[in-house]
């Protein structure tokens, strides 16, 4: 089974609770053997000849950007229950492995020292289009798989903390209290390997997917003014920034025009959306740049130099669309962020 925890999200709790669901479900389900080549490369997996195989009992395998996981609001608490997935994973006998995206610097690098302390198998993907697991079906109906990429080098952390504290934790299922104090204690010294100043630490970048404020858009665009009291709130008092697309010289931003004589500052919930917007505006690479700001800050901005704003989002059918916020919604906005 592949698990992918990618993209940093508006949600990670949620994201990685359906992840980790998902993984526990194939844990439960009956497992159906595997045929695993020890030679994984796509070539030696279509030889002539049969090559050298072992049969294992099923395998999962993850996908995992660790710079999205090791930053992402309550990350210690995030990378707990990834961890102990994993680690449950392992005691049941069922082999996994994880392949690593943007692990190479701090934070991330330490979240995969943690994983390496679980004995969990890390990996590179392919590095031309990442991929991770090839499947040959061969004459006679032999199945082959294997494991694509490269392994990683082992971790500089030599003691197994991560295996410790899970082991101690699997003696305590029975003793609530003890099992809060222990899982308590691990969080802290989870925040401590991660670099983060504590447990609620939450990251001042922009997400990739904004599976949430994307949400609250689409209803304003398909419900109207009755959804704009969800969105109004969820602005006022959202941390992560906005994205705006700027002159790459003068980093001055760009009004649009709209049919009526309306215009606004476009600014995007996402990364996706603004690439998204990049490809429809037809922008050429390096003719533009990218800034980054929260709502509360933008807004305060806008109003003050009565610019409106709009918010752009791209519906079911890839076609972008526009939340349009007037400089007197956002000064109330602002308003009602200071009581």
């Amino acid at each position: 089974m592949l698990v992918h925890l990618g993209a940093s999200n508006d949600e990670p709790e949620a994201v990685v609770e359906r992840v980790m669901s998902d993984a526990e479900r194939e844990l439960a389900a009956a497992r159906m053997p595997v045929s695993f080549a020890k030679r994984s490369s796509i070539a030696a997996l279509m030889t002539p000849e049969l090559p050298e195989l072992t049969t294992i009992a099923g395998m999962l395998v993850w996908t995992l950007d660790a710079a999205a996981l090791a930053r992402a609001p309550g990350a210690p608490a995030l990378v707990q229950r990834l961890l102990r997935c994993m680690h449950v994973t392992s005691s049941s006998g069922l082999q996994q492995c994880v392949y690593v995206l943007n692990g190479a610097a701090p934070p991330a690098a330490a979240l995969v020292a943690l994983i390496a302390e679980l004995g969990v198998e890390l990996r590179a993907p392919v590095p031309e289009d990442r991929a991770v697991l090839a499947e040959v079906h061969r004459p006679g109906g032999v199945i082959i798989s294997g494991l694509l990429g490269a392994p990683l080098p082992p971790s500089k952390f030599a003691a197994p903390w991560a295996r410790d504290v899970n082991v101690e934790k699997d003696g305590s299922r029975d003793d609530r209290e003890q099992l809060a104090s222990l899982e308590h204690n691990e969080r802290q010294a989870l925040a401590a390997r991660l670099a983060l100043p504590s447990a609620g630490a939450t990251p001042t970048r922009a997400v990739d997917v904004a599976s949430r404020l994307r949400r609250l858009l689409v209803a304003v665009l398909e419900g109207g003014d009755s959804a704009r009291p969800a969105l109004f709130t969820e602005l006022g008092a959202r941390e992560l920034p906005l994205l705006i697309v700027v002159d790459q010289k003068t980093r001055a931003p760009g009004l649009m025009s709209w049919p009526g004589g309306f215009q606004a500052l476009p600014v995007y919930a996402d990364k996706m959306s603004l690439l998204g917007a990049v490809r429809d505006l037809k922008l050429a690479p390096g003719s533009f740049g990218v800034n980054e700001m929260k709502p509360s800050e933008l807004f305060s901005w806008a109003a003050g130099a009565g610019t409106a704003v709009a918010i752009g989002v791209f519906d079911d059918t890839g076609k972008p669309q526009y939340v349009r916020i007037s400089p007197g919604e956002m000064r109330a906005l602002g308003t009602a962020r200071a009581l």
